[in-house]
C-alpha cells in the first residue's frame, strides 16, 4: 500500500506464527484475541455446520478489514504519520518479543530437551554398557507411526479426524517422524499420532502395543516405561512429547556434545529473565489533552497541571486482609490482626517478572485512598446488622470481597474504603467472586445506612454540599439538581435507598439517574471508557490515567469556574497513586478473564443466533468482540461535525434515556455500545441499570411502565415471538 517513499507500508499478520513479523512490529490479525497488538476475526467457535462457521469468519475477516485495521491504518495527522498503528507495532514488540527471542529458546532446550536427555541417558545406560540403550534401538526399529490430522473443537480435541498424508520415519538416530496434514477448512486445526509396534511378521497394530509373547512384552513395558510412551497422544501434545522423545534417542549417540552444550548455555540459563517495563508517564501534557471527550455543552474539563500532580506524595500500597461475615471469621483472628506491624504489599524492586507485576497490580486493585475506622458506619464490616440492612454478600469462604483489613499502625486495623475491588467485585448466587466484573455492591445502602446512624437533628441538615461536591454541573441549565434544592441528609437517604445492587451513584453522575457499574473484563479491547465514553483507551497509559482521575483526580477538577472539592487544595494535603503502581494495576486489568458460561450452546441457543442475525444485532454488536466499539448519540443532541472525524460515532440513535449523557459532568452526548459478553453474569441493564434481567429487557411491556418507570428506547427484538425470545436470550447467555 506504499504511495511513496516516506509512506508506511500496511502490513498485517494473518496468524502469530512468524518471528520475524513480530519483531517487525507488524499487527497482528489472528483467529484468537490479540487484544493491544492488533484485532480478532474469531475467538476459536466450533460449529457443527462448517460451511456456516466458513461464512461467519469471512464475514468477521471483512467486516475488520473495513471498520478496523484500513481506516487505523490510514487515521493520519498533519505529519502525515499513523499514530495508532505506530503504538500497536510498539505494543506487538514489546509484548511478544519476550516469546521468540533466543534466551528463551534455549531455556525450552534446557528444560524440555537437554535435562530430560541427560536423565534419559542415565536411565538407559544404568552402568551396563548402555544394555537398555540397545534395547530400546531394537524396539525403536519396530515401531512405526500413523498421523490423524482435523479441525478441533473448543476444548482442543480433534472433532473429524482424517487420515494425513503419507509420513516416514527415519531409522537413524538422529531421525524424526514427519507428515503432511492439509487444512482444507477455516478454524483451529490439530493433529495426532498414533504409534504401533511391528510384531515379527504379524500386521502392524495402530494405537496399542501388544505382546508376542511373554518375554516380549516384558521387553515392550520396559522400554514404554524408560521412554515415557503412550499408545495414543492426544494432538495438542504429541509434538511437544514425541519431539521430546525423539531428543532423549538423539542424546544417546551424541552425549559429548549436549553436556558441552548444558555447560555453555547453563549461566545464562540460570539467569532471571526479568521483565522490564516502559511504563508510560500518566500525567502527560500532550496525552491528556485529547484524552476526554468534551461535554455535551462543549465544555472541556480542565485537570490539574502535571507539575502539580506530580507534587502529590505517593501514596504506599500497605498489605491488606481478608474481612469476614459474621460468624465465619476464624477463632481468634481479629486479634492477631491486632499485633501485626504494617507491611508493603510488595516492592517494586523486587517485581522482577511480568506476573510479578499482575500479582502487584492485585495489590492495588484492593489498595485504597481513603480508610474508616472498623466500627465506622459507613463499612460497619463487624455488624451484623449493617450485613442485613445493606444486603451485602459474602464469597464461599466467608470473605467481604468488597473490602479489606489494612494495618498502616501497629495495634490499629482499619478498612479499605474506595478501592477498585469496592465496585469491582462481582459476587454470583452460589459465592463465585469475579475479580473484575460489575460490582454487586450496594453502595448507595452503605451511604443510606451511614446518613440513619446520625443523630436526628443532623439529618435534618440540607443535603446541598454533599450534592454539589457529588453531582453538581451549574453549567447546565436548568440547574439538574433543581429538584433536590430542598433536600435535606434525611431525604438523600430515602433516595438513596431505592438504587439497586450493581447501580453507583458515583462523582460526576447523577442521584436521579446513577449509572450501573460498568464490567472491566475485556477492557484490553473497549476504545471508550464510562457508559457515556468520556475518555478514550489509546494504550495501556490512558487505561492508567482513567484509574488517576477516577480515584481522586476528577474531584479537583475545573468544569469552567466549577470545581467540585471547592478550592484547590495544597498537593501536600493529598496522596497519588505511583505510576509503577497504576501500570501494576492495568497489567492486573488486562490479564482478567471472564468465566466460561454455565448456559450451553444447545439447539435452542443455536436457534437463537440464527434470530441475532437476522434482526440485525451484528451491526452495533458484532462478533467475536460483540461490540463495534463506537458511540451512539442520544436523542436530543446534535453531532459536531469535528467529531466524526476524531471519535467513531453511529449514525443510529438508540432512544434510550438521554439524562446521563446530557445533564451531567461526565456527559459527552453519547452512550459507548457496550459488549454483550459476559450478560449472563452481568446485570442490572441499560446505562442506568434500569431492568433487572434479560428477560425484562426484551418484554415490550417495560417500554409502558410497570411497577417502576418506563424503560424507553432500543426497542430491537422487543416485537419477537415468545419462542424466539427465548432463543435469543439462551445465545446471548452463552457468550
Amino acid at each position: 500500500m506504499a504511495r511513496d517513499e516516506r509512506d508506511w507500508v500496511c502490513v498485517v499478520n494473518w496468524s502469530t506464527g512468524s518471528d520475524r513479523a513480530i519483531g517487525a512490529g507488524v499487527a497482528s490479525l489472528p483467529a484468537l484475541p490479540a487484544p493491544r497488538i492488533g484485532w480478532t476475526i474469531a475467538k476459536g467457535e466450533s460449529y457443527g455446520d462448517s460451511d456456516y462457521q466458513d461464512q461467519v469468519e469471512a464475514a468477521a475477516l471483512y467486516d475488520q478489514l473495513e471498520r478496523d485495521v484500513i481506516p487505523t491504518f490510514y487515521d493520519r495527522g498533519t505529519d502525515r504519520l499513523p499514530r495508532q498503528w505506530i503504538e500497536l507495532m510498539k505494543s506487538s514488540i514489546s509484548s511478544l518479543c519476550i516469546f521468540v527471542n533466543t534466551q528463551r529458546m534455549v531455556s525450552e532446550y534446557f528444560s524440555n530437551f537437554y535435562l530430560p536427555a541427560h536423565q534419559g541417558f542415565r536411565a538407559l545406560d544404568g552402568h551396563n554398557n548402555v544394555a537398555r540403550a540397545r534395547a530400546v534401538v531394537r524396539w525403536l526399529a519396530r515401531i512405526r507411526w500413523e498421523l490423524y490430522s482435523g479441525r478441533l473443537n473448543a476444548q482442543g480435541d480433534i472433532i473429524d479426524a482424517g487420515d494425513a498424508d503419507a509420513g516416514s520415519w527415519s531409522s537413524r538416530c538422529r531421525g524424526a517422524f514427519s507428515g503432511a496434514a492439509s487444512c482444507l477448512q477455516s478454524g483451529r486445526h490439530g493433529y495426532t499420532a498414533k504409534q504401533g509396534l511391528v510384531l515379527r511378521r504379524r500386521r502392524m497394530t495402530m494405537g496399542e502395543i501388544t505382546a508376542h509373547d511373554q518375554e516380549q512384552g516384558r521387553e515392550n513395558e520396559r522400554c514404554r516405561e524408560t521412554w515415557g510412551l503412550s499408545p495414543k497422544h492426544n494432538g495438542r501434545q504429541v509434538f511437544g512429547e514425541a519431539l521430546g522423545d525423539f531428543g532423549r534417542f538423539w542424546y544417546v549417540a551424541k552425549v559429548p556434545a549436549r553436556i558441552a552444550g548444558i555447560i555453555v548455555f547453563l549461566p545464562m540459563l540460570l539467569w532471571p529473565q526479568q521483565f522490564r517495563p516502559d511504563i508510560p508517564r500518566v500525567w502527560d501534557g500532550a496525552a491528556m489533552e485529547h484524552l476526554e471527550l468534551p461535554l455535551a455543552s462543549g465544555l472541556r474539563a480542565r485537570h490539574v497541571p502535571p507539575d502539580y500532580y506530580y507534587r502529590i506524595p505517593e501514596r504506599r500500597v500497605w498489605k491488606t486482609y481478608p474481612i469476614y461475615a459474621p460468624g465465619r471469621e476464624p477463632a481468634g483472628y481479629f486479634a492477631r490482626l491486632k499485633g501485626l506491624a504494617p507491611e508493603p504489599a510488595y516492592e517494586i524492586r523486587q517485581l522482577r517478572t511480568k506476573e510479578d507485576w499482575i500479582r502487584a497490580g492485585r495489590h492495588v486493585f484492593e489498595s485504597a485512598n481513603v480508610f474508616t475506622a472498623v466500627d465506622d458506619p459507613f463499612a460497619d464490616v463487624r455488624n451484623p446488622e449493617w450485613w442485613a440492612y445493606t444486603g451485602a454478600r459474602s464469597a464461599r469462604d466467608g470473605t467481604l470481597p468488597f473490602y479489606r483489613y489494612v494495618i498502616r499502625e501497629k495495634g490499629r486495623v482499619e478498612v479499605t474504603f474506595d478501592s477498585c475491588a469496592s465496585c469491582h467485585a462481582r459476587v454470583l448466587a452460589d459465592g463465585h467472586v469475579i475479580w473484575g466484573g460489575p460490582g454487586s455492591i450496594a453502595f448507595a445502602r452503605q451511604w443510606a445506612y451511614m446518613i440513619g446512624k446520625m443523630p436526628e437533628k443532623e439529618r435534618a441538615t440540607p443535603a446541598q454540599a454533599e450534592l454539589r461536591m457529588f453531582f453538581g454541573a451549574p453549567w447546565i441549565q436548568p440547574d439538574p439538581l433543581a429538584p433536590a434544592r430542598s433536600w435535606t441528609l434525611d431525604d438523600l437517604r430515602r433516595r438513596l435507598e431505592t438504587i439497586p445492587h450493581g447501580v453507583l451513584p458515583r462523582q460526576g453522575t447523577s442521584i436521579f439517574h446513577p449509572p450501573r457499574i460498568p464490567d472491566l473484563i475485556g477492557i484490553a479491547e473497549r476504545r471508550y471508557l464510562d457508559n457515556t465514553g468520556l475518555q478514550q483507551h489509546r494504550s495501556i497509559g490512558d487505561l492508567m490515567r482513567y484509574a488517576a482521575i477516577n480515584n481522586f483526580i476528577e474531584e479537583i477538577t475545573a468544569y469552567g469556574d466549577f470545581r467540585p472539592a471547592g478550592e484547590l487544595p495544597a498537593p501536600s494535603k493529598l496522596q497519588r497513586s505511583s505510576d509503577a503502581d497504576l501500570y501494576a494495576l492495568a497489567l492486573f486489568l488486562y490479564a482478567q478473564n471472564a468465566p466460561k458460561s454455565p448456559y450451553p450452546m444447545n439447539r435452542e441457543a443455536l436457534r437463537g443466533k440464527t434470530i441475532y442475525s437476522r434482526e440485525g444485532c451484528p451491526a452495533c454488536h458484532p462478533a467475536p468482540l460483540y461490540t463495534n466499539n463506537k458511540l451512539t448519540p442520544v436523542k436530543g443532541f446534535r453531532v459536531p461535525a469535528e467529531h466524526r472525524m476524531r471519535y467513531d460515532v453511529m449514525d443510529v440513535v438508540v432512544g434510550t434515556d438521554p439524562s446521563l449523557a446530557l445533564t451531567t459532568r461526565r456527559g459527552t452526548g453519547y452512550y459507548r455500545v457496550p459488549s454483550l459478553k459476559g450478560v449472563w453474569y452481568r446485570g442490572p441493564f441499560e446505562h442506568n441499570g434500569s431492568v433487572a434481567t434479560l428477560e425484562e429487557w426484551f418484554d415490550e411491556k417495560r417500554l409502558a411502565g410497570g411497577p417502576g418507570r418506563a424503560v424507553v428506547g432500543h426497542e430491537y427484538g422487543l416485537r419477537l415471538s415468545a419462542p424466539d425470545r427465548r432463543a435469543l436470550i439462551a445465545f446471548l447467555k452463552t457468550l
